[in-house]
């Protein structure tokens, strides 16, 4: 760094922040951890293969195309250049390029994609496993799996909603988002974000369910405090939609629902603890050959917890 760098425009450095957060977010970690729950969960519950071999193409090549839409805006006019979140009115008509065209097609054809991925793999779960697992015999993985695709259809669902709004406010003369004509920029932070925040447990949950696999097979005993680790995923997802607005705290909502928010987050890295406090009492009680394996993913899991 240094003063009157010109290796890169103002212009083309929004360009560039945009599709790094685009791109890692939604093309490259979501994609990679379904790549895993493909070929783990059929495995561990006994499973042929997912419940809608073809709906698991069709999410793929939907995701496939909608990336690929999106990264096609750097050769039709420029990127979008609004920033990942693409908040209004950066990203209106009146300030943001076409790029930001290419953003909301391109997101809302492959969170299509991700959502019938989600469906499939609800309905593989629940209604494929082999004869004798209940659903609390079932590997962690398998659940951690399972609460993320049911945060993936309620989180996308919003997301595709407001990418509609914005879409009819660019293409169609719209007003959801413009103040001047009686829109709210907010409510686009509110849609965003209702989706945003469950996204990260849509990330890390399945890592974590990698982790509590690991962590017992270097330790050579069952996964202490099993139960534990089950419900705190399942209060971990539905806690995931009640902190959206923490996000949001200078927008001016106010001191009650600020301190709201606030307490909803604390009480949601309540349970993450949890979850690190099982696999460190699981690492404790291993012998002295099996620790270090176990304690570096114990710390890989407690570098994650102080992430989310």
């Amino acid at each position: 760094m240094r003063p009157m760098n010109d290796f890169l425009s103002g212009q083309t450095f929004n360009e560039f922040v945009t599709m790094h957060g685009t791109i890692m977010l939604f093309l490259a970690a979501t994609p990679l951890l379904f790549a895993f729950m493909n070929y783990i969960v059929p495995l561990q519950i006994g499973a042929r293969d997912v419940a809608f071999p073809f709906v698991n193409a069709l999410g793929f090549w939907l995701f496939f195309f909608g990336g690929l839409l999106v990264s096609l805006s750097w050769f039709f006019g420029g990127a979008p250049d609004a920033g990942w979140t693409s908040y209004v009115p950066l990203a209106s008509r009146e300030y943001g390029g076409i790029g930001i065209d290419f953003y909301v097609l391109g997101l809302q054809v492959s969170g299509i994609g991700t959502l019938v991925s989600g469906i499939n793999f609800i309905v593989t779960i629940i209604n494929m496993r082999a004869p004798g697992m209940t659903m609390m015999r079932m590997p962690l993985f398998c659940w951690t799996t399972l609460v993320t695709s049911i945060l993936i259809v309620f989180a996308f669902t919003p997301l595709a909603a407001g990418l509609a709004l914005l879409m009819l406010d660019r293409m169609f003369d719209g007003q959801f988002f413009i103040p001047g004509e009686g829109g709210n920029v907010v409510i686009w932070q509110h849609i965003f974000w209702i989706f945003g925040h469950p996204e990260v447990y849509i990330l890390v949950l399945p890592a974590f369910g990698m982790i509590s696999e690991i962590i017992p097979t270097f330790s050579k005993k069952r996964l202490f405090g099993y139960t534990a680790m089950v419900f705190a995923t399942l209060i971990i997802g539905f806690l995931g939609f009640m902190v959206w607005m923490h996000h949001m705290f200078t927008v001016g909502i106010g001191p009650i629902a600020n301190s709201v928010f606030a307490i909803a987050t604390m009480v949601i890295g309540i349970r993450q603890g949890l979850k690190y406090l099982t696999g460190y009492l699981q690492c404790g009680a291993v012998s002295s050959h099996s620790t270090q394996p176990c304690f570096v993913h114990l710390h890989l899991y407690r570098h994650s917890y102080l992430v989310v």
